[in-house]
């Protein structure tokens, strides 16, 4: 598949919504420094991906390209933060998958992704929520304080996410 050429990092994010495994792989091959560029939003390609929901190119990406999981957005978060925050299941089942202990990655504010999912207004991410507490780290996880010295529950309840704050019990 051809590509147009309004610059080698928008040529990324290209071959990510085609779903061209292939041509990602070329691009990157050639140019590895890619994988920690950013596009407009400030987001690597593996975040983009994740943002998306796409889990085939997720998957890709994790077993062809393993250290880009470990490249920061331009906010300071990591891709499983993206996969979170978009509500993106699949993706955080593939993250988990892929290695059990990047439920643990802290954004810069110190936070996991339960915390991000606990703290989203009006139960928004609540099915997140529930696969996370479901998984065998859970309490581990809900233990973790961040730079606030806050719990995920704590955030549930300062959001007022009291149908979040109920997984919790």
């Amino acid at each position: 598949m051809a590509y147009s050429n309004n610059g080698a990092n928008s040529i990324v994010y290209e071959a990510i919504n085609n779903r061209d495994e292939g041509g990602l792989q070329s691009i990157l091959e050639k140019q590895p420094d890619l994988l920690k560029s950013t596009d407009e939003n400030g987001l690597t390609p593996l975040s983009y991906a994740a943002s998306k929901g796409y889990v085939e190119m997720v998957v890709f990406l994790l077993k062809r390209f393993p250290e880009s999981k470990k490249h920061l957005n331009k906010d300071y978060s990591y891709p499983i933060h993206k996969a979170c925050l978009g509500g993106h299941i699949n993706v955080l089942t593939e993250f988990y998958n892929n290695s059990g202990k990047s439920i643990f990655t802290c954004d810069g504010q110190g936070r996991t992704v339960l915390h991000l999912a606990a703290k989203e207004r009006g139960n928004k991410l609540k099915e997140v929520v529930i696969y996370l507490l479901s998984l065998p780290e859970n309490k581990q996880l809900r233990l973790i304080r961040d730079e606030n010295y806050k719990t995920p529950l704590d955030l549930a309840i300062n959001s007022a996410n009291h149908v979040v704050e109920q997984l919790f019990n």
